[in-house]
């Protein structure tokens, strides 16, 4: 606890100039001193606790089951493994993936490497940021869709952290900046599907229905979407070498199409990358054409019969002008128009239709809404006692007020919605006042927000950054730093709480070999009678940097490496895969560099070790002295 507080307060100041930063140091120190002498042990509850989840983590792994969060609903589920991997398994079959080697891949990321290397000079000034220092493949992981019949698997790719990564990120930007993909009959969220029905005039016979594009991602055409995406770069405004540069950037970071699942890679030959930053804009910019193209055109026989068409994603709302068996032949009529794309049709029942987080109504040649919630959805959110800070609690809160206010709803309808707000307060904890509170504080901003006249120039920006800090929750303490801190100027702190239920019992990616991380290290002499160890840091793999350190070992001429020189000269032995420890798994920067030097610190205070580093006296901070083993949990 205190060596998180110590090392975020250290990397702030580290990454930011503060005026009279020993003064601020120093009361932070006052105030962990404070705390490190009245610091009691852990309350008895969270003793037992966290007894009873070491308890359910040992039974899931020896009745080979795991926990998965659910894909909708907010809740938790326990699968058996092996139906897990069938599942996930029958969807790479199901869908044309197949297996290949670390061959394959090796040659992608040579490709990927050379050709950023060609084109980031062109594509902007710091282009070397875009290549990670260290990357791995990326690793899919399943979240079960309890909301469908027979429980099927939604495949998710964690992409972050994988070689084109940060580079599909930049073009994703690039692309919404600059390029205009978005269909005129695409929605970001219920509100704009409301602002657009709310005021039609529905005919007596109009029918609610819904079609959902079958798993569009790894349906949608990829080098026919390549062709749509390269005909608006031409004719955007931007220069010939920039557009070149942006299409086979982007048609390479599309490429990057394979991961890993437990032991094995695979790679999907078709479609969109599950994952890829890239692939959300891409099935965007599929459907609209396929909108504009092949269904709202000239040769649409059905399109005096569509009242309205509104798409969200893959999901499709439509107002239908005619009978039922009119609205199933526009159906198969549909699904004839391109090959890869299959629509299945959901009709309306009993004159309602849910859509979204919405239940469309039709009343007297109207639409009006109500707040839909699915079956499976639960009353979980984050519960009062929990050790969060309390705008992460109110956020689930705050969003369900939003929508309360910002949907148009009946009086029975909203007065219905307050009630379950009200029940799921209590149920997590809290008063059921806080709803009122919340409305009332929300109808307040918007009444003054309604009297401001906005202004029609844009407003003068601060000259000045903002900084930020990031400090770990851990209750009343972290207050106490966030005040000390937040009265330097333009200075902005954000809580990030450690230790969830979700990091401790979920746990269904692929694991990566520690040593395939970066971070800061500790090397061990592999003598027995040697308690010599090295502390390092490094932005690349730790087993990359390791080889580095025993080149001095190998090469009695090379004293690079002291831990090397260390076993070359007293002929002791080392191995990478025993000797090697992963202290702290974080990326190349300032953090990493705190990290460093605090353990350095402390292991050349542990009579334990002896540690081969040697370190400044201006390197070592007030604050480090504060952490202790006691404090290390």
């Amino acid at each position: 606890m205190i060596e998180d507080l110590v090392v975020a307060v250290e990397t702030f100041f580290r990454v930011n100039k503060v005026n009279n930063v020993n003064i601020v140091r120093s009361h932070i120190i006052s105030i962990l001193d404070r705390f490190k002498k009245t610091r009691n042990k852990l309350p008895r509850f969270l003793l037992t606790l966290k007894h009873s989840l070491k308890s359910v983590r040992q039974k899931i792994a020896e009745n080979n089951l795991f926990f998965s969060r659910a894909d909708k609903g907010n809740c938790l589920v326990v699968l058996k493994r092996g139906e897990y991997e069938n599942k996930v398994l029958e969807f790479f079959n199901n869908n044309g993936f197949k297996k290949v080697t670390e061959t394959f891949v090796s040659k992608y990321n040579a490709r990927f490497k050379n050709l950023l290397s060609s084109l980031g000079p062109v594509l902007c000034n710091n282009w070397k940021s875009l290549l990670p220092m260290s990357f791995n493949t990326p690793r899919l992981y399943g979240l079960p869709k309890v909301h469908k019949q027979g429980i099927p698997i939604r495949p998710v790719v964690s992409f972050s952290g994988s070689l084109a990564f940060k580079l599909s990120k930049y073009l994703t930007k690039f692309i919404f900046s600059n390029l205009n993909i978005k269909s005129v009959y695409s929605i970001n969220n219920s509100s704009e599907l409301v602002t657009k029905l709310k005021d039609l005039h529905i005919p007596d016979n109009t029918i609610l229905a819904s079609f959902d594009v079958k798993n569009l991602f790894t349906t949608v055409p990829v080098p026919q979407t390549l062709k749509i995406f390269q005909n608006i770069l031409f004719n955007s405004q931007i220069s010939n070498e920039l557009v070149d540069c942006i299409y086979r950037l982007t048609e390479l970071c599309l490429h990057q199409s394979f991961f890993k699942f437990g032991d094995d890679i695979f790679v999907q030959e078709h479609g969109l990358s599950m994952g890829n930053c890239l692939s959300p804009p891409f099935a965007e910019l599929f459907m609209s054409y396929f909108e504009k193209k092949l269904i709202f055109n000239g040769n649409n026989p059905f399109k005096e019969k569509v009242i309205f068409w509104v798409r969200y994603v893959d999901d499709i709302l439509i107002g239908w002008k005619g009978n039922e068996q009119e609205l199933r032949d526009f159906f198969k009529w549909i699904n004839t128009l391109h090959i890869n794309i299959e629509f299945t049709l959901e009709l309306e029942s009993e004159g309602k239709i849910n859509f979204l987080d919405l239940t469309i109504i039709k009343e007297c040649n109207k639409l009006i809404f109500d707040i839909f919630r699915k079956p499976t959805q639960t009353d979980s959110t984050i519960d009062k006692s929990s050790c969060h800070f309390m705008g992460h609690k109110m956020a689930a809160f705050n969003t369900y007020v939003n929508r309360l206010l910002r949907i148009p709803l009946k009086e029975e309808f909203y007065e219905k919605e307050v009630s379950t707000l009200k029940y799921i307060a209590v149920e997590n904890g809290y008063s059921p006042e806080i709803i009122d509170n919340l409305i009332k504080n929300k109808k307040q901003k918007q009444s003054i927000e309604a009297t401001i006249v906005q202004p029609t120039s844009e407003p003068a920006t601060n000259s000045q950054t903002d900084k930020f800090c990031n400090l770990p929750y851990y209750g009343n303490i972290s207050h106490k730093i966030a005040r000390v801190l937040g009265n330097l100027e333009n200075t902005k702190i954000a809580f990030k709480s450690k230790n969830t239920l979700q990091q401790y019992l979920i746990k269904n990616k692929t694991p990566v070999d520690s040593l395939e991380k970066p971070g800061v290290y500790r090397l061990e002499c592999g003598d027995s009678e040697c308690n010599a160890v090295y502390v390092g840091r490094s932005g690349r793999s730790i087993k990359t940097r390791t080889k580095e350190h025993l080149y001095s070992l190998k090469n009695p001429n090379n004293n690079k490496s002291i831990f090397g020189s260390h076993l070359r000269d007293e002929e002791h032995c080392f191995d990478i895969n025993t000797n090697v420890k992963l202290l702290h798994h974080c990326d190349f920067g300032f953090r990493q560099e705190i990290l460093e030097e605090v353990e350095i610190f402390e292991h050349m205070r542990d009579n334990r070790y002896n540690t081969l580093n040697a370190m400044l006296t201006n390197n070592i901070k007030e604050t480090y002295k504060l952490i202790s083993p006691s404090t290390r949990d």
